[in-house]
């Protein structure tokens, strides 16, 4: 299989690949903030009523929830959070953080009732033919914005001090500072 995306290291150290999984999970959480925003500019910018819009959004979210998700989900070589960890000093972002996963489960990447869409078909019965009506509806829970923004941020602050505990060890056992570059 074509590989699709690679970067040429210059310089690779195999005593900083505990340092690199943490850079992994950091992509996430800035991808997962970045379409959370994208959603609430959206929200307020658009008119949601054509189907269009509607779409767009709905990608946005999808891909929010999917960003949001690679940070827990399993993993081979790459860094895999415990929501028990992660939230252990934020219980209150537990029941957000299972809905984000129910809706990513149910309705970004497998057919389920997440309640955000909705297809059905309307039957006419005429002397001379049957019309179908084809309907589909989608609900955005623009409501729920708020709530997931407390999540990703509890999991990116999560993220950036497990991140400057291993530079710290790395800079104990190395004996020299580490800087990461902006």
């Amino acid at each position: 299989m074509e590989q699709l995306a690679s970067l040429e290291i210059q310089n690779h150290d195999s005593r900083f690949d505990q340092l690199n999984r943490w850079t992994s999970v950091m992509m996430q959480t800035f991808a997962a903030k970045a379409y959370l925003r994208f959603l609430t500019d959206y929200s307020h910018q658009s008119d949601l009523s054509d189907m269009d819009s509607l779409l767009r959004h709905q990608g946005y979210f999808y891909c929010f929830l999917n960003s949001y998700w690679k940070c827990f989900g399993q993993s081979k070589g790459k860094r895999t959070l415990k929501a028990s960890e992660v939230l252990s000093s934020a219980p209150e972002i537990l029941p957000i953080h299972e809905r984000i996963e129910t809706l990513r489960h149910e309705a970004a990447a497998h057919n389920g009732q997440s309640g955000l869409d909705f297809s059905a078909i309307d039957v006419t019965e005429f002397d001379s033919h049957f019309l179908i009506e084809q309907k589909y509806a989608i609900a955005l829970p623009l409501h729920e914005y708020t709530d997931y923004n407390k999540a990703i941020t509890q999991v990116d602050q999560y993220v950036v001090g497990e991140l400057n505990r291993t530079r710290n060890s790395l800079v104990q056992s190395l004996g020299k500072p580490i800087q990461i570059a902006p």
